[in-house]
């Protein structure tokens, strides 16, 4: 869990110094730590999916809480960013640079309504994955008709 929130810091901005304060891992531009954060945070529970999946899991609920927000730490802002970057400049949504002294350095949605709306849409596929990844834990966790290893020694 130390790894999962260091890296989580690091792509928030927690542990880099930047002058407009932490921009908790957005950028206009999209942040190129985007899709390590989604494969790492999705690699990270295959081994747990497979051993709930092959063996059970001995607590499947602690272990399902503990993986799912390993990896809503993981997935979700990077989730989030990416997938509300996307969808408002689908829209034909863009940033504006600002004017004066502090021009391109903080950059504002044109249309804050279809921002809002391109956020919801991220902040529910990053709870959708944290929630599939939690059933499907605690659901292979506690199947009976497990798949038992056969050994070769009988």
């Amino acid at each position: 869990m130390a790894c999962v929130v260091t890296l989580s810091a690091l792509y928030l901005g927690f542990l880099t110094y930047n002058y407009n304060g932490v921009q908790l891992g957005f950028n206009h531009e999209g942040n190129p730590m985007n899709a390590l954060m989604i494969l790492v945070g999705l690699c990270s529970a295959l081994p747990f999916m497979r051993q709930a999946y092959l063996n059970g899991l001995l607590h499947p609920l602690r272990t399902a809480t503990l993986v799912s927000i390993a990896v809503l730490l993981l997935i979700g802002p990077a989730l989030l960013n990416s997938v509300a970057l996307y969808a408002y400049q689908q829209g034909g949504g863009g940033f504006d640079g600002g004017q004066g002294d502090y021009a391109g350095e903080d950059h504002q949605p044109e249309d804050p309504i279809a921002w809002f709306q391109a956020e919801v849409m991220g902040f529910l596929s990053s709870i959708g994955i944290t929630f599939f990844v939690f059933y499907a834990l605690f659901h292979f966790g506690h199947r009976k008709d497990r798949f038992e290893p056969q050994s070769d020694l009988h």
